[in-house]
């Protein structure tokens, strides 16, 4: 969500917070009495304009308004697109080097599944405050050694690293396969 967009909301919230907040004040004063008679509400207007035939295409209108007003406000609470490709260290005037993040992420977590340590893999680009930045998710062998599993992604950490000029940082997430249930345990 964009920063104009939670600043409208926390306003809006405010606003219908306080309006709620005031309708319901009123409500109570106006059931014990203080308002007026609590037996009786009397709205002499609602029915001279219920009757009147501007009344039917002002409600049409305010209805349309308000379903523009709550697509606009699911559409600025859709997920931003993070970056979706970086201009590389040596571009320049003579051409630019950019690289697409989906595809880095793609081969990063090809280079990790192809390591002894790992038994599956998967990238995917941050979006939002992690926008830009690769994200592996490794799946370990249950009998995988965390030294050897360190060793595997720090050298794919490496190959990324010389390949896009340290432009690219890349975060790993580890999980441990579990082992059988009916492995024998030393």
């Amino acid at each position: 969500m964009t920063r104009s967009a939670m600043r409208l909301d926390r306003s809006l919230t405010l606003v219908v917070g306080l309006l709620l907040l005031a309708g319901g004040v009123a409500l109570g004063l106006w059931w014990a009495g203080v308002l007026g008679s609590a037996d009786t509400l009397a709205v002499p207007a609602a029915g001279s304009w219920a009757a009147a035939s501007w009344w039917t295409w002002l409600v049409a209108v305010l209805g349309v308004l308000l379903v523009v007003a709550g697509l606009s406000w699911l559409s600025a609470h859709l997920q931003r697109v993070g970056i979706r490709a970086i201009s590389l260290p040596g571009s320049g005037e003579d051409g630019r080097l950019r690289l697409r993040l989906g595809a880095l992420a793609d081969v990063v977590a090809a280079a990790a599944e192809s390591r002894l340590a790992t038994e599956s893999a998967s990238g995917s680009v941050g979006s939002g405050t992690d926008a830009g930045v690769v994200e592996v998710t490794v799946t370990a062998r249950h009998d995988a050694l965390l030294t050897e599993l360190r060793r595997d992604l720090a050298a794919v950490d490496a190959e990324v690293a010389t390949a896009t000029g340290g432009a690219v940082p890349v975060r790993y997430r580890v999980k441990v396969h579990r082992p059988p249930r009916n492995a024998a345990t030393t």
